[in-house]
Formats: structure tokens, sequence, C-alpha cells
């Protein structure tokens, strides 16, 4: 994948989303991947310990 993001950036992570830093081509193909859910606030959504094949990449909240 290719994007802004630069080792050198002084701490962008920090600052810009990481969706942000995709090539948009990249973000489509990331976001195509999955699923959207939606969930109440406060549900916890992982446990410690727990077994998941899951792999979770929250948008928004």
């Amino acid at each position: 994948m290719t994007g802004a993001y630069l080792p050198s950036d002084g701490g962008l992570d920090d600052r810009v989303p990481f969706l942000s830093r995709l090539a948009s081509a990249d973000r489509s193909v990331l976001l195509a991947l999955g699923r959207e859910l939606s969930v109440s606030p406060r549900i916890e959504l992982l446990h410690q310990h727990e077994p998941s094949s899951l792999v979770l990449f929250i948008v928004h909240g």
C-alpha cells in the first residue's frame, strides 16, 4: 500500500487518522475487505486474553 506517511514525519501518527494517510485506491480496497458494524456506546468489543480470529478496524467512535 502506498500513502503519504513517511517515517521522518515528526509524529504524523498522532495527528493524522490512519485512513487519511492511505492513497484513495488503497483505502477503498481496505474498507472493501470487511463489513460495517454499528454498536451502541459502551459495548465491549474485545476481552483481554480471549482468543479471536477477528480484526477490528474502528473508523469512528
